[in-house]
């Protein structure tokens, strides 16, 4: 993002300066100096460095340059001037990794609104938090510097309400219940249900019962990585096509890891409770 400085804001040091103009906290702010991503005149500055009328100040992060514009689908739920929501399609990947550069769901969101680039961290731009490349459903992503620090804050807190639907092998007898079991890694680098890992809580609730699998909804407490595909395993009904964590069960045949985020609510930046939701995946609908 481009600034000019005004008469006004002239003596300003720069990380307040930025602070104001991006509409974030000034320790936001201090990573992006940190980075070499601020610039005066085009000349990497530091924080307590005082602007003057008529300067030049820009901020991109290193990085997001790389990052190609590439139009695609981008099933757009809803969107107002903070943020989009996203109907993300499974088998697609959120965001680059050191290795890939493009032909992620940030390529896409990059062609459909360029300034995006400059919100968020340098190598998922707009990304307020993301899903597994197997996992399909409902994700926000923010349109300004203010809206993600804003949107990205309930997160942190938990004061977001998520909301998804799988499919799971095998019948569930009971109709609801809580898994509360510590996650980490084990020995062969996958996430399990661990002793000392991190604290995680999945509830179920039973949607429709068939005769090889059960459709759930399923709420998290907390979000560890993989929480809900470990959490089904360690209740010992996997989800449907989980090639991870259940890939030598063939009781229940699928294309695809049959885990849907379905709905996320939280407060908008004007303080109104809002929910958005992803409609059900046809294969979701007929419960063998």
């Amino acid at each position: 993002m481009k600034f000019i400085v005004e008469q006004s804001d002239a003596k300003k040091r720069l990380d307040i300066f930025l602070a104001e103009k991006l509409g974030i906290t000034r320790s936001a702010v201090a990573h992006i100096i940190k980075r070499n991503e601020a610039n005066i005149n085009n000349k990497p500055a530091g924080a307590g460095l005082r602007v003057k009328a008529g300067d030049e100040v820009t901020t991109l992060p290193a990085s997001s340059k790389e990052l190609p514009e590439e139009p695609g689908l981008l099933a757009v739920l809803a969107e107002n001037k903070d943020y989009l929501v996203i109907d993300k399609p499974a088998g697609l990947t959120v965001h680059a990794t050191a290795e890939r550069k493009t032909g992620t769901l940030v390529n896409r969101l990059l062609a459909y609104n360029p300034l995006i680039r400059n919100v968020g961290e340098a190598h998922r731009p707009g990304i307020v938090h993301r899903l597994d490349r197997d996992v399909s459903g409902v994700m926000i992503a923010a349109k300004t510097p203010a809206a993600y620090e804003y949107l990205k804050g309930q997160f942190s807190e938990h004061k977001m309400n998520k909301e998804y639907t799988t499919l799971v092998l095998g019948v569930v007898a009971q109709p609801s219940g809580t898994i509360t079991a510590a996650v980490g890694r084990n020995r062969k680098g996958k996430m399990s249900v661990k002793v000392g890992g991190l604290d995680a809580i999945t509830h179920f609730e039973i949607l429709r019962r068939g005769r090889k699998s059960t459709l759930l909804k399923i709420t998290t407490e907390t979000g560890r990585m993989h929480q809900i595909r470990v959490h089904m395993k360690h209740m010992g009904h996997p989800i449907v096509g989980d090639t991870l964590y259940a890939p030598n069960d063939a009781r229940v045949k699928a294309k695809r890891l049959m885990l849907h985020a379905s709905l996320i609510g939280f407060t908008d930046m004007a303080g109104n409770a809002v929910a958005y939701e992803s409609p059900l995946p046809p294969e979701f609908k007929n419960v063998p």
